[in-house]
């Protein structure tokens, strides 16, 4: 066993060269990050944030920014610099985010939401604010999350559909 804590979730680490690891617990809504050592387990107090709901957090591939999401009510995403743990919000309005998955060069977020119409969208967010639609969908459709492959070419997109199959097997 290398690590062990209540309540421990979302366990991330950067690529190499950067050795950063970082997990959280939730206490209500606020959200505690931990940087450990994935050989030995040593855990630090990397984070304190608080939130309004269940608020959500991506590790960038190269270890320099976490992308927050506070509040599944805001219209808003939250940048921090791992350095000094400065932040900055982005205005995503009219946008709603509900997760956040960093691209495989660190430069920018996919991020899940609605239209208004209600189709799902995959938006392509920047720390400096810039956004645009990467991806709509069919209204049946509910995107999650985006992971990329490590070159950027590629990625994994979960979508829900709510199709069914059903199989019927007769004489087995």
């Amino acid at each position: 066993m290398v690590l062990q804590m209540p309540s421990m979730s979302n366990i991330q680490c950067a690529q190499s060269p950067s050795k950063l690891c970082l997990f959280n617990t939730l206490e209500g809504s606020t959200l505690h990050l931990f940087s450990f050592n994935p050989e030995d387990g040593t855990t630090q107090e990397f984070a304190v944030i608080p939130g309004k709901d269940e608020p959500g957090w991506n590790l960038s591939p190269d270890g320099s920014h976490l992308v927050l999401t506070l509040s599944s009510h805001a219209r808003k995403v939250t940048f921090m610099s791992v350095d000094d743990k400065s932040t900055h919000q982005v205005d995503l309005d009219p946008w709603l985010p509900h997760s956040g998955d960093w691209a495989a060069d660190s430069k920018s977020v996919f991020m899940a939401s609605h239209s208004a119409n209600g189709a799902p969208v995959i938006l392509g967010v920047e720390p400096n604010g810039a956004h645009r639609v990467l991806l709509e969908g069919d209204r049946a459709i509910q995107y999650w999350w985006v992971i990329p492959s490590p070159d950027g070419r590629y990625g994994a997109l979960e979508a829900v559909t709510g199709e069914n199959n059903v199989w019927m097997i007769e004489n087995f």
